[in-house]
């Protein structure tokens, strides 16, 4: 906990008679240390995996009960990012051109008390940014952080005029597995074997 440069002053009087033999005791410490932190954060990350997994599991009963979380939770199945990464521990995100769709999404994530939402936009060459913008904001009453342009591969047929929409949750590590421990349940309940991640 202190200061390289601290450190530094009471080692200057240290004399070493075999520096090589010290080194290579230095190094074997500090991968071993090294080892045993790795280990440390995976145990503590699969705790709070297992944790939201039960409690989500507790609550899907309230869940299957609530027709806006239920319509949420299948739209999420359709149409949500569902791939897991442990270096980005899950990303909650949906992306739509139909308004309500995104809306309804915002709403969701409100109820679920997830408040910090990200917005952007992803527009062609024939969609005008401000227009398209200014339309978003006026559809879900939110501001658009971002907008990207994207240059398609070939002639893209404009789906909509307006662009696609993109809505992120901010810190949803525990949101992520809530969310596939509900799609799990009620794929259960639906007698659907497959998982939701293949």
């Amino acid at each position: 906990g202190l200061a390289k440069s601290t450190v530094s002053i009471y080692c200057k009087s240290v004399t070493i008679d075999d520096p090589e033999r010290f080194r290579q005791h230095i190094a074997r410490n500090t991968r071993s240390n090294a080892d045993r932190g790795s280990k440390t954060y995976a145990h503590k990350q699969q705790c709070r995996i297992h944790s939201a997994i039960s409690e989500a599991r507790e609550l899907w009963p309230t869940v299957r009960s609530d027709p806006q979380l239920l319509a949420f939770i299948a739209l999420y199945w359709g149409e949500g990012k569902k791939r897991y990464h442990r270096h980005h521990t899950g990303q909650v995100s949906i992306c739509n051109s139909d308004p309500g769709i995104i809306k309804a999404s915002i709403n969701a994530f409100k109820k679920l008390g997830y408040h910090e939402l990200i917005v952007s936009l992803n527009i062609y060459p024939k969609n005008d940014p401000i227009i398209a913008k200014n339309k978003w904001v006026e559809f879900l009453g939110i501001d658009v952080n971002k907008v990207y342009e994207i240059m398609p591969r070939r002639e893209h047929k404009l789906y909509s005029k307006y662009g696609v929409c993109n809505l992120y949750v901010k810190k949803a590590f525990k949101l992520w597995h809530s969310i596939m421990t509900w799609i799990d349940c009620w794929r259960m309940e639906l007698g659907i074997n497959e998982s939701c991640q293949l």
